[in-house]
């Protein structure tokens, strides 16, 4: 998928935030922000639908811009604190309608590109997303295995020639246990991912 802009999590990756931290409401936000993606991921080439994503993902990274700021208010130490009580009291109520007005508009947008696209499956524009098979979704997170190396150790060619054996041995011990018959296509994909990987290494 190529790459979206406002997208949130860029933001909490940077910022070094866990989603433990954050508030119900902007957990709610990057839910229907995730949601929005997932269909994105249905109907890659649907130009509006990727416009939506990003006024969607533009919206919600509001919000989270707002909760970061209050989780580095409420971690530092506030020396002040009784001066300001009453100030922060008044502007966190503001805060907290905002972010309500803000996500009844998402939820709307939401619920408006859901029905769009209903719509467009009936009228036979667009055909309805298949139904990912239990291949594609291996496929899916075993390729994601080599993303998940430790940056101390992603320019260790040898890492990454250990790691790529280890997913290929145990993509070979599950088609056994559950009895798959294509997965060259796996194996095929794994290894040019661990092919870049190693690239990239040597490149540095």
């Amino acid at each position: 998928m190529a790459t979206l802009k406002n997208n949130p999590y860029d933001l909490l990756e940077k910022e070094k935030i866990s989603k433990k931290l954050l508030s119900e409401r902007v957990l709610k936000g990057l839910s229907i922000f995730d949601e929005t993606l997932a269909d994105l991921e249905q109907f890659p080439g649907d130009k509006k639908l990727k416009k939506e994503a990003e006024e969607i993902g533009k919206e919600t990274l509001e919000l989270v811009k707002e909760d970061i700021e209050r989780i580095k208010e409420e971690t530092h130490d506030e020396i002040e604190e009784n001066t300001k009580k009453e100030t922060r009291k008044v502007q966190s109520k503001k805060v907290i309608e905002k972010a309500e007005q803000v996500l009844d508009d998402l939820a709307h947008c939401r619920k408006r590109l859901k029905e769009d696209r209903q719509r467009k499956i009936e009228s036979g524009e667009i055909q309805p997303p298949k139904k990912k098979t239990l291949v594609t979704k291996l496929r899916q997170e075993l390729v994601k295995t080599a993303t998940l190396i430790p940056k101390s150790l992603k320019d260790d060619t040898a890492v990454i020639q250990k790691t790529q054996k280890a997913v290929l041995n145990f993509l070979n011990e599950l088609k056994s246990i559950w009895g798959l018959n294509k997965i060259k296509g796996i194996q095929d994909e794994i290894k040019e991912k661990f092919k870049k990987l190693e690239e990239n290494a040597e490149a540095v």
